[in-house]
């Protein structure tokens, strides 16, 4: 996986553009094309999810998934872009979407991974905005 810091030419960003969560789930889902199993397959457990500790609870084919929101600085902004190919060979990037939260997910019993994951990824993140400022 590459991780790029991009700038975005503001001409090629006006209009109104959709809105995502993402969620990080430890599964394997064998589909690459549209499909519509996690519109009811996915709702969070109100009653097991504490938003003081930031903790999300919802169910995959009936297993128990426990979750927490990836740790961003308050003023960023996440942009999902698509690439293109100018004609001179140079690489574009253009808006697609805006992300609003990523989640991360573990099966429950295994929240002790979730933390060390959640840890190195605050990390990674504090570096690179140490990095990239």
């Amino acid at each position: 996986m590459s991780v790029d810091t991009i700038f975005l030419d503001k001409s090629k960003t006006n209009g109104s553009f959709t809105h995502y969560d993402v969620h990080l789930v430890p599964c394997k889902i064998k589909v690459t094309e549209s499909t519509k199993e996690l519109d009811s397959g996915f709702d969070q457990d109100l009653e097991e999810s504490n938003s003081n500790e930031a903790k999300v609870v919802r169910y995959i084919r009936g297993r128990k998934v426990v979750g927490c929101l990836a740790p961003f600085q308050q003023d960023s902004t996440i942009l999902a872009v698509s690439s293109l190919l100018s004609h001179d060979g140079q690489k574009e990037f253009e808006q697609i979407a805006y992300v609003d939260h990523i989640y991360n997910y573990e099966r429950e019993g295994n929240e002790p991974r979730l933390r060390e994951e959640m840890e190195k990824f605050a990390e990674y993140i504090n570096l690179a905005e140490l990095i990239h400022g």
